[in-house]
């Protein structure tokens, strides 16, 4: 059933920029220049209330817990925009984790309204309009391996979204994977995000749980090479990173900071490779590209 939306949403982005003109993505989606401060801190008071339930008078001080993060640039979803089986919410969501994955990995979505953030700021009406959304720590920070072209990758989302989100309906397989790269830096544990990546990558190239290692290795060189040496290397790359993803798994964890990022980088392969080609690959698919015909 077609979830509608009642209201436009309203976005705040981290680490991303646009020009002065709005970037049209399709639909009425836009990404937008709008400057917002979103933050939270925990407030100190030294005198109490004069009557119950009032506001502690001032005066009053932030401490250092808390959080604040700079957006220029807001998302905006019309409430004209429908999409089979999605609300606005998970739409906005879906498109951060494909910027998160192909412009910047240090894009936030930091707060989601139904009204424009300069018009939020302006008003005396003490009624709940806005939502904090990835506000929490990233407890380690990716960064774009490259110098990237903000409008050539920003073209890239606007071609590419639509079939994009199509995937992630059409596949609980490929929605953990674009799950675990949007998500990963949130892992308190490297360790942790290494078993979160390869659990995504096992759901997208194999149904068997025996010989894991090799399955999936060989299926990942195969979908992502033809036969020869790269596809040789490809797999005893992709089955060294299996050994360090097992290692953690099973509480004796020998991986580095790199095999983290590497395992990252062939996920991140692999989906840009479905995007592409429209599809996830069935078993069938996979077997072919291993065997041959």
């Amino acid at each position: 059933m077609e979830k509608l939306n009642s209201h436009p949403l309203y976005c705040c982005l981290t680490s991303i920029a646009v020009g002065e003109e709005p970037f049209e993505l399709g639909h009425g989606i836009t990404l937008s220049r709008s400057y917002a401060h979103v933050m939270s801190h925990t407030m100190l008071a030294v005198k109490r209330p004069e009557k119950p339930n009032q506001p502690h008078p001032g005066p009053w001080a932030a401490t250092g817990d808390g959080f604040g993060f700079d957006s220029d640039v807001v998302l905006h979803i019309p409430s004209t925009y429908r999409r089979q089986g999605m609300n606005s919410s998970e739409v906005a969501m879906r498109l951060t984790a494909l910027m998160r994955m192909w412009v910047d990995p240090r894009i936030r979505l930091t707060m989601m309204s139904a009204e424009p953030p300069e018009k939020i700021a302006g008003t005396v009406s003490r009624v709940h309009v806005a939502n904090a959304v990835e506000v929490q720590p990233w407890y380690f920070q990716l960064h774009p391996a490259t110098e990237r072209d903000t409008k050539e990758d920003l073209n890239w989302i606007k071609k590419h979204w639509e079939t994009a989100l199509d995937l992630t309906q059409q596949s609980a397989a490929f929605s953990l994977g674009l799950d675990a790269i949007a998500q990963v830096q949130l892992i308190h544990s490297s360790a942790l995000g290494l078993v979160s990546v390869w659990a995504a990558l096992e759901a997208l190239f194999t149904s068997s749980t025996s010989e894991l290692r090799f399955r999936v290795s060989a299926m990942i060189a195969a979908y992502l090479h033809p036969p020869g040496p790269p596809r040789i290397a490809e797999h005893k790359r992709a089955m060294k990173l299996y050994d360090a993803r097992s290692a953690a798994a099973h509480g004796a964890p020998k991986h580095t900071a790199n095999d983290l990022l590497n395992s990252l980088e062939i996920l991140r392969r692999v989906l840009i490779k479905m995007v592409y080609e429209e599809k996830v690959p069935a078993r069938e698919d996979l077997e072919l590209l291993l065997f041959g015909s």
